[in-house]
């Protein structure tokens, strides 16, 4: 039996867009092939943050619960498909002790770390 890793997903970006991007993602939980279980959306809100640029932004926030590890691949072609966007995923999983982060906007992986997760196995 798989380990659960925990997920927290935020996005960022383009308010008149962002429903495509959380319609794709709660896509997820309805494929076969990858382990997303448990989605739930939170936090959708179209003026909470701003550009440099003026532009308002969009967040939305997802949890989930994977096999093992992030799914990583999934991650990575979303940022792909909606290059505009960011996303910004920390996970942990207290069966094998780790805990990251990986944060990807224009469609790649702009910064990540993983490391040893210190949390009780209840978290």
């Amino acid at each position: 039996m798989a380990n659960h890793c925990r997920n927290r997903l935020e996005v960022r970006g383009d308010p008149e867009k962002i429903n495509e991007v959380i319609d794709v993602i709660e896509g997820w939980a309805k494929t076969d092939g990858n382990s997303v279980d448990e989605l739930k959306q939170s936090g959708l809100d179209y003026g909470w943050g701003e550009e440099p640029d003026g532009r308002k932004l969009a967040v939305v926030n997802f949890e989930f619960e994977t096999n093992w590890e992030p799914e990583r691949q999934l991650l990575e072609e979303l940022a792909k498909q909606f290059v505009d966007f960011s996303f910004n995923l920390t996970y942990w999983e207290s069966g094998q002790e780790v805990q990251g982060f990986i944060a990807l906007k224009g469609g790649r992986v702009v910064d990540e770390a993983r490391g040893k997760y210190y949390g009780s196995a209840n978290s």
